[in-house]
């Protein structure tokens, strides 16, 4: 009995010591974890969050509340020589907010139209500095993260903007395209731009950076290679870039089709060993980046601004804009490893509409589900069109019809159409959030829901002008507006941020069939409808035109008020609806 005893002290002694052991060794290397957290992390750090374009961030709730609202501020541009110097506000396309976490906060990046880059808090919407340039800065930013890097803070970023408000085409002060130190917004270098044929010397793309080489398509029509950081000093005063490479991507060919319009404004995409480009010269390009030259061409004919998307198929969704050619636009699936002959896998058109300079197609980009489907779930594409549908399409099935392809000739299979709803006129980008979807456009901004079964319930919808592509992360959605602002939604825990007591949340409530009036039920009752007197300071306003139809009134006020002026609408009667505009 004593010898049975004394076993069962000695092997509780065993097990109390090898079991202690075993939950230190899993403590200390839990610590060991926790010391070892990179503090320098980048959450989105190019448009559409990585190089097949296909992350917008983690997760977004379902409400359209305002958390905080930041003043972008607006600022001169000119489009063309016609119009003149115009005047925009907030931030438009891409526009898309970048997220950093540096030494455990959280930052944003954001480009926007008063000529600045700025960065900010993002718990709290605060300023940590900001960096001008010559004109607006419309398109997304690409953060790079220096490994080599001897100071504390690795992160550069990398933005382009307008050519310059006072500065010519063939002026060599266009240095549209910079690199500054994400610590502090000190400049490291100004890439000049190279007058050619077109008739941009803007940046509009995000670049894309391979081990320690970055690579953008620029608006003047080259697609160059360059070093983030090796550079030398000009005659002008600043430094200038290491170019590795640089190709002219439009023939003479595509100059007498397009004009000047031989554009790259779309961000490049890399699949395999190639980086693949959307031009507005109207291909599609294959970039090797073995031998460094392109070796795959699919030519479309029309403008496209939208950047490739990379497919779990190993495929790309390609978005064509409505210009230059007889058909419809729409958006293309590519298999690139196939011939250019052969590669096409099924083609979307959509409706032809004129708005604003737009006569149809896609102008934004696509979106897929690809990082956010469980194992049963559809592979989904989703983008919006100038049309004002948005559109999700099962893009690995195909449909039982051919459709007519942009050339207007060429027929190609169909995809199946798995959601489809008018929203708005819109050449943001909707994008994925696990089982969520955030639309955008010029009238409003909408959450999806994705139910178990793949099924689409708008959950949420608020009024506002965006061409930005908004990006979710940690509850939240983050997008830039047209009135000014970037705006944060999501669910207010807390008092929200220099955000102003009413709200302007449209409820999204199921529709209820009421029953029709028979004739009898209708009410003959005269009315009297009494309108307001005008209340405006004629010699602060000025009345510049009138309109007999309320519709038509509200939208050219939303196209002053997204230029950046401050406008009254009165309705002197239901047939006479003056626009006044403030003196300056």
């Amino acid at each position: 009995m004593r010898r049975c005893f004394f076993k069962f002290i000695v092997w509780g002694c065993l097990i109390l010591i090898f079991g202690c052991s075993k939950s230190e060794k899993k403590n200390s290397q839990a610590a060991a974890v926790k010391k070892t957290e990179d503090p320098y992390q980048i959450i989105i750090g190019t448009f559409l969050g990585d190089e097949t374009r296909k992350f917008y961030g983690d997760s977004c709730s379902d409400s359209l509340n305002v958390i905080w609202k930041f003043k972008l501020g607006k600022g001169e541009t000119i489009v063309n020589a016609a119009s003149g110097v115009e005047v925009w506000s907030g931030a438009g396309w891409t526009g898309q907010p970048l997220i950093t976490k540096e030494l455990g906060e959280y930052f944003i990046y954001q480009g926007s139209f008063d000529h600045t880059l700025k960065k900010i808090k993002l718990s709290d919407a605060s300023l940590i500095w900001q960096y001008e340039y010559e004109d607006i800065l419309k398109g997304t930013g690409t953060i790079w993260r220096n490994n080599n890097s001897s100071e504390a803070n690795p992160f550069y970023i990398f933005q382009g903007s307008r050519k310059g408000v006072h500065v010519s085409l063939s002026d060599s002060a266009a240095t549209s395209f910079r690199a500054l130190h994400c610590a502090y917004g000190k400049e490291v270098w100004r890439m000049p731009m190279q007058r050619t044929k077109c008739y941009s010397n803007d940046v509009d793309a995000s670049a894309l950076f391979v081990n320690d080489t970055g690579y953008i398509g620029l608006e003047n029509g080259y697609w160059v290679s360059f070093d983030p950081l090796r550079n030398e000093r000009s005659n002008r005063g600043y430094c200038s870039p290491l170019v590795y490479n640089k190709i002219l991507l439009y023939s003479k060919e595509d100059a007498h089709q397009h004009g000047g319009n031989l554009v790259t404004e779309a961000s490049p995409a890399k699949l395999g060993d190639h980086l693949y480009i959307a031009s507005g010269c109207g291909h599609v390009f294959g970039y090797n980046l073995k031998t460094k030259v392109i070796d795959w061409d699919f030519y479309i004919g029309s403008d496209m601004d939208g950047t490739p998307v990379v497919t779990d198929d190993n495929c790309l969704l390609i978005a064509v804009e409505k210009q230059y050619i007889k058909g419809h636009g729409g958006v293309f699936k590519l298999n690139p490893s196939l011939p250019p002959n052969q590669c096409v896998q099924w083609f979307y058109p959509t409706e032809d509409k004129k708005y604003s300079s737009w006569i149809g197609g896609v102008v934004g980009s696509c979106s897929v589900n690809d990082r956010y489907r469980n194992n049963k779930d559809p592979f989904l594409a989703a983008f919006t069109g100038i049309d004002g549908y948005l559109n999700v399409v099962l893009y690995k099935e195909l449909s039982d019809s051919l459709v007519l392809g942009p050339d207007g000739e060429t027929k190609y299979p169909c995809p199946k159409v798995h959601f489809r709803e008018k929203v708005c006129t819109s050449i943001s980008t909707p994008v994925f959030a696990k089982n969520r979807l955030v639309m955008a456009g010029y009238g409003s901004i909408n959450i999806y829901k994705i139910g178990s079964d793949a099924s689409f319930k708008k959950v949420a919808s608020r009024k506002g002008y965006f061409e930005s592509t908004p990006v979710c992360f940690n509850g939240s959605i983050y997008i830039a507006c047209r009135d000014g602002n970037l705006y944060r939604f999501g669910m207010i825990e807390s008092s929200p941020v220099n955000v102003p007591n009413k709200e302007n949340i449209v409820p999204v409530v199921e529709e209820v069939k009421k029953p029709i009036k028979s004739i009898k039920d209708k009410d003959t009752t005269g009315t009297v409808v009494k309108y307001p007197k005008m209340n405006i300071d004629l010699k602060v306003y000025k009345k510049v035109e009138v309109f007999n139809n309320l519709r038509l009134a509200h939208k050219r006020e939303n196209e002053l008020k997204m230029a950046g002026e401050e406008c009254i609408l009165y309705v002197k009667r239901r047939h006479k609806i003056e626009l006044y505009i403030k003196r300056k």
